[in-house]
């Protein structure tokens, strides 16, 4: 191995910074000749110290093991080392079973490194340093259907690229020779087993026939027996052949593979030929047919004989000048540089990195100026009045997360904290109110949101109580029949609330309005999710419900869903006398809070006035999002 962050040029090594001499610098060599180690301490990290003239001491962690010298093997038996004694026991007993070497070898052929240097040797198992190598390996065909294949192979020594790439490839070509010889010297084998009882078989042939002439005399065949005689000899032989072909592939492959198949159906057609003749020949007379059959039998023996003598002194001449199938065409040499990181391509991506960072990063700007963080931009843009700028109370978010935190609901800020800037605020909405409720149809007053989670309810609930001090007798609704949060700052549940009222109107009226602990406020809250809301307050049931409430409310605020999640909030208005928006510092584009606008204004409705919520005293003019939204059920 060689230290990085040092120019090749540069001879020695390179001096240590800030006085860690441990570390390697640059320059520095350490190359292993050997280093044999117990499967156990296989995957483990060795740590080696150089030490003077040329020696160098092992470590595993701070346990001393060794001390060595370059160029010469260094050994240490495990059983020397306390901290190996347990395994050493466990491996020496399973040592008559299986090959256990207790000893831990080295060898370091060349070092170059200050003193006090440390290295970290690790011998990895065989999978894990093949996983590596398959890591930085490259094989490609060269051309389509080339049959040449091109090989890569990366790594951050420049000498050891070449070497492992030339060792890959000669291993696959010894591999190749391997497999191509052991292929030869399976069916050289098979043949020689083959022919001692095909002899047999041969001479047993010709002994019969020998003897049938001898006993019978001499027989004149004919012509046309003779030829039958030739062809049923060179149809048993190819049969034979075929037979014997088939035994030796059935060392490679199963009965149903296609090779075996096709060798079965030529066999079938032999056979069929061979019985067609032998149809002709029972038509001989009983001397000629067993002359036939003899001397048939001798031909075919000779026949296959010979062809198995011929295919085994071939495969000799094959198997004894057998070099693969693989050629090397060229072997990888060192490479002289190194190929990536390509500085070019770098400074390239980089420039046109920084240009889009700078596009980026002005258009994040600019999405971040699009949020409305000013109370003037709403009037001028929506033409609307704002009739408050309610300011992010710390007391109600410090409260939320203690209280939120153990399930135990919020409380309303108009009571915990009567004196806090955010109540003022909304004392300073009362009194808005005051004058523009002066004209309305009824006292009901709606407060819905363009979005979720903009302290709407909190807005509603706060602003009832601070209605409540001036001796009024005020109901806060929550009409949000979704997702209502209101029964959370009276710490009950939701059930028993709107919707159920609107369900079935048999109930008790005073059974669903719940006191608060600000005196003359109460509450109604959303009541069980239903499957229709929307068909719910449509019905006029709602109409009616408030019309009873009005005789005994001097205010009734109905907090409402989001407008542009569903059109719930379009239903209540119908019934409200003033319409607020509630809109959060930083948090909608313009267009979200015109979209708004537009909805109440295309069923026939207007929005009185924008309450500017959660407006921070010390916020600069900018803030990010998106105008995007999921309002579904929810369920505690």
């Amino acid at each position: 191995m060689m230290a990085r962050k040092f120019e090749r040029s540069q001879a020695g090594v390179a001096e240590p910074l800030l006085g860690f001499d441990a570390y390697a610098w640059g320059g520095e060599i350490l190359e292993v000749a050997k280093l044999e180690v117990p499967d156990f301490l296989k995957g483990n990290a060795l740590r080696l110290v150089v030490e003077h003239d040329s020696e160098y001491t092992l470590y595993d962690g701070d346990e001393y093991l060794l001390k060595g010298r370059v160029g010469q093997d260094a050994v240490i038996s495990l059983k020397d080392v306390k901290k190996y004694n347990r395994y050493y026991d466990q491996q020496y007993v399973l040592a008559r079973e299986q090959e256990f070497s207790p000893y831990l070898k080295i060898n370091i052929e060349y070092l170059k490194a200050r003193v006090g240097t440390e290295f970290t040797l690790e011998k990895q198992h065989v999978y894990k340093s093949a996983e590596v190598l398959n890591g930085k390996l490259q094989v490609s065909e060269s051309g389509k259907q080339s049959g040449m294949l091109t090989l890569a192979f990366t790594s951050i020594h420049q000498h050891q690229v070449a070497d492992v790439l030339n060792q890959i490839v000669n291993s696959y070509v010894d591999q190749n020779l391997e497999r191509s010889a052991a292929e030869a010297r399976l069916s050289l084998e098979f043949l020689e087993r083959q022919l001692p009882p095909l002899k047999e078989q041969l001479d047993a042939a010709e002994n019969a026939y020998n003897k049938y002439r001898v006993q019978h005399g001499s027989i004149d065949l004919g012509a046309e027996t003779t030829g039958l005689l030739t062809e049923m000899s060179h149809l048993g032989a190819a049969i034979l052949e075929l037979e014997q072909e088939r035994k030796e592939l059935r060392n490679l492959y199963k009965p149903e593979h296609s090779v075996i198949k096709a060798l079965d159906e030529k066999i079938q057609l032999l056979k069929i030929e061979q019985r067609k003749l032998e149809i002709d020949a029972d038509v001989l007379p009983n001397v000629q047919k067993d002359i036939l059959r003899l001397k048939r039998d001798v031909e075919m023996n000779t026949i296959l004989y010979s062809k198995l003598l011929n295919t085994t002194q071939e495969l000799k001449v094959a198997q004894a000048g057998d070099i693969g199938y693989v050629r090397v065409v060229d072997y990888a040499f060192m490479p002289e540089e190194p190929f990536k990181p390509n500085k070019f391509l770098l400074d390239a991506v980089g420039a046109m990195g920084g240009m889009m960072l700078g596009v980026f990063f002005t258009l994040f700007r600019h999405g971040l100026r699009n949020k409305v963080d000013n109370p003037e931009e709403i009037e001028q843009t929506l033409g609307l009045p704002v009739y408050a700028s309610v300011l992010h109370s710390e007391e109600q978010a410090n409260d939320n997360r203690k209280l939120l935190g153990r399930k135990k609901g919020m409380n309303i800020l108009a009571q915990t904290h009567p004196e806090s800037l955010t109540v003022e605020c909304l004392r300073s909405l009362r009194t808005t109110l005051y004058f523009s409720m002066q004209g309305a149809r009824n006292k009901i007053i709606l407060t819905a949101g363009p979005s979720p989670n903009i302290g709407k309810t909190f807005t509603s609930i706060n602003l009832g109580a601070v209605l409540a001090e001036t001796d009024k007798k005020v109901l806060v609704i929550d009409a949000d029949l979704r997702r209502g949060t209101l029964h959370q700052y009276i710490k009950r549940s939701r059930e028993h609330g709107l919707s159920d009222l609107l369900l079935d109107d048999s109930h008790d009226l005073t059974t669903f309005i719940k006191n608060t602990t600000v005196p003359n406020l109460d509450v109604i809250t959303s009541g069980q999710i239903p499957a229709n809301p929307a068909e719910l307050l449509m019905h006029s049931r709602f109409k009616q419900l408030l019309n009873v409430l009005s005789e005994q409310y001097d205010i009734i605020i109905l907090d409402a869903p989001p407008i542009l999640a569903v059109t719930d909030s379009m239903i209540i208005a119908q019934h409200a006398g003033v319409n607020l928006m509630v809109a959060k510092f930083n948090a909608h584009q313009m267009h979200e809070l015109e979209a708004a606008k537009k909805q109440f204004e295309t069923t026939g409705l207007k929005i009185n006035g924008v309450i500017f919520n959660d407006v921070t005293r010390t916020a600069n003019r900018h803030g990010y999002g998106q105008y995007v939204y999921r309002y579904d059920y929810t369920h505690e």
